[in-house]
């Protein structure tokens, strides 16, 4: 029986009407409109271009001689007794129009409570559940999640009563890590092996009793005993009168991988923190930033690290860092910063960010070799400020008077390109006019298969690296008109192109070409050229074996590895390596009908060169 699909499908011409061509001129035209009006469909072997086939009478899709490997990620439906699974599979060579069949496991039910020793009265602690384990895609990992309510509930399915239930998949082991809704209490990770389901999954968090306590107080005042002398760290004064207690700072402790380990706060009025943290967390940091992004204040990490382990070791509970004395305080100024196009106009709605180092205060530490040293207090410590521009092309910011570095990023609309000058010395009133050069014009054609002009085809143009060298989180996306012609601004950069056509259209989402952006001149009109498609058939079944509707089937590429034509992609920065992953591993999406089967277009190549 042919297969059913969730994807459109065009009206077909009946072999009727088409053997009575002559006596039924209306009806066959109109399924000649029909036909041209969807790309790749076809009703014989004779309708598709040299070296494609006619798929079940909609689709010339090609075969490819060589098998591809291809991992597809099966997401059900809520409710359907499964959970999230990736299976490996080939798309192309021998039989591979046939179609497999992939049954989902049984998944594990993890039924349980979270509990605190010191807090009987709470019969679970309410917050997030998160269990990770490593995929069969580079880089990915089978993610699942709970919820732990503070109230315990009987789950549906289950005579239990428990605070939480976590479907995983039995058999791998997970990274788990447990967020509180209350932040005063600290996250708490383990490691699970996962061998079926249990209705007693118990997770104690360690009481507040057991837990080390790390206090300290930032402020604003004068650097204290800047000669040393004698003194060491531990004997450094305390801050005098004239300090003043920095408030709403967000304070944190982070273990080697930036991984928040302890419960975070906000600084009081006088500064004041207080953090609680395991000391099976090791070696930490003290992380801290402002609460309020529009709240100017430094940002960093103290430069001294705790070593909880040795801590422990000598049974001590506590570590009181005293008075963090983050500089001679804040002066602020309102700042104008015009913002005009290479024509001399404003330019409206662009973001307009400033940074500059903070320098920091020094302590007082032993060397190594025993001596009293000087030594900065804090690491990366900076200060930032952002606004918008308005009608006038004029942003204001809040900023300390000096030197600072700005980037400005216009709207995706707009003509003028990114810009990043600095330092510019800001003050109070209205600095010099940043100029942003013009973004150079991306125009050209895209054609199927068959050369053909490709009609409503979107190009989403990711933006892999600035010309900056920092990662830019940038996608420009273009709409392919009734010629297949396309146009696009874009700054100075790399860019991966990625072509996502309509559902009717006969040819797969692909990645076509990485492009480079210069600065002083426009690129030369593109002609892209869509790879002809492969067909990938299936059939999920649900534990039992009955079919499952509504999964959503991800073909996903197993690796960047197909992308060695590229270059060396390990070179970028990380969000464009991650944007790069996330437009081009994602091959085909589609869902499965009532029967449990999918079809869908996979491209057979993820880079094409035009002719």
């Amino acid at each position: 029986m042919p297969m059913t699909t969730s994807l459109a499908r065009r009206p077909t011409c009946s072999r009727v009407a088409l053997a009575v061509l002559a006596l039924a001129l209306a009806t066959t035209a109109g399924c000649g409109d029909a036909l041209s009006a969807h790309r790749g469909a076809c009703l014989t072997d004779a309708d598709c271009s040299a070296g494609l086939t006619c798929f079940e009478q909609t689709w010339c899709v090609a075969d490819p001689d060589e098998a591809r490997p291809v991992t597809l990620q099966l997401a059900p439906p809520p409710g359907a007794g499964a959970v999230l699974e990736h299976f490996d599979t080939m798309l192309g060579g021998p039989g591979g129009q046939a179609g497999h069949t992939y049954q989902l496991a049984q998944p594990a039910a993890l039924r349980g409570t979270v509990t605190r020793a010191d807090d009987p009265l709470t019969p679970s602690v309410p917050g997030r559940l998160i269990a990770l384990s490593a995929g069969k895609i580079t880089g990915t990992a089978l993610r699942y999640e709970a919820t732990s309510f503070a109230t315990l509930k009987i789950f549906p399915g289950s005579g239990v009563v428990a605070g939480f239930e976590m479907r995983v998949q039995a058999g791998p082991h997970y990274d788990v890590a447990f967020w509180p809704d209350n932040h005063e209490i600290p996250p708490w990770f383990d490691g699970w092996q996962v061998a079926g389901s249990a209705d007693d999954w118990r997770i104690e968090l360690p009481s507040a009793m057991s837990l080390m306590r790390v206090r300290g107080r930032f402020r604003y005042g004068p650097s204290q005993d800047p000669d040393c002398g004698t003194a060491t760290a531990a004997a450094r004064p305390a801050c005098s009168g004239t300090c003043v207690g920095v408030a709403g700072m967000r304070v944190l402790l982070r273990d080697a991988t930036r991984r928040q380990r302890s419960s975070s706060a906000i600084t009081d009025a006088e500064g004041r923190f207080e953090l609680l943290i395991d000391a099976a967390a090791g070696e930490v940091e003290v992380a801290f930033s402002p609460h309020d992004p529009a709240t100017p204040a430094p940002s960093g990490q103290l430069r001294q690290r705790i070593d909880l382990t040795t801590l422990r070791k000598k049974e001590q509970m506590e570590v009181e860092f005293g008075d963090l004395i983050l500089g001679e305080g804040l002066s602020l100024v309102e700042a104008q910063v015009p913002v005009l196009d290479a024509q001399g106009l404003p330019v409206i709605g662009a973001r307009v960010t400033a940074q500059r180092a903070f320098a920091s205060t020094q302590s007082c530490a032993l060397s190594a070799e025993g001596k009293v040293v000087q030594q900065p207090l804090f690491e990366d410590l900076r200060l930032s400020a952002e606004g918008h521009t308005d009608v006038e092309g004029k942003a204001k910011l809040q900023v300390v008077a000096g030197p600072w570095h700005l980037s400005v990023t216009p709207p995706v609309t707009s003509a003028a390109a990114r810009a990043t000058v600095g330092p510019v010395a800001l003050s109070s009133g209205t600095t010099a006019a940043i100029a942003c050069d013009v973004r150079r014009t991306f125009t050209g054609q895209l054609v199927g298969p068959d050369h053909v002009p490709m009609v409503n085809v979107r190009l989403r143009i990711g933006a892999i690296q600035s010309d900056s060298g920092e990662s830019a989180a940038t996608v420009v996306e273009a709409l392919t008109d009734a010629g297949g012609a396309f146009h696009a601004r874009l700054d100075p950069g790399r860019y991966a192109i990625v072509a996502e056509p309509p559902a009717d259209a006969g040819v797969a989402r692909a990645l076509l070409r990485v492009i480079e952006v210069e600065a002083d001149h426009d690129l030369p009109a593109q002609k892209l050229v869509m790879p002809a498609p492969a067909v990938l058939v299936g059939r999920v079944l649900a534990p039992d074996g009955s079919p499952l509707n509504g999964v959503v089937v991800d073909v996903l590429a197993p690796s960047l590895t197909s992308l060695s034509s590229l270059g060396d992609t390990r070179g970028t920065a990380g969000w464009g390596l991650a944007l790069l992953a996330a437009e081009t591993q994602r091959l085909a999406t589609t869902v499965t009908d009532h029967e449990g089967r999918f079809r869908v277009l996979v491209a057979t190549g993820q880079v094409n060169t035009a002719d």
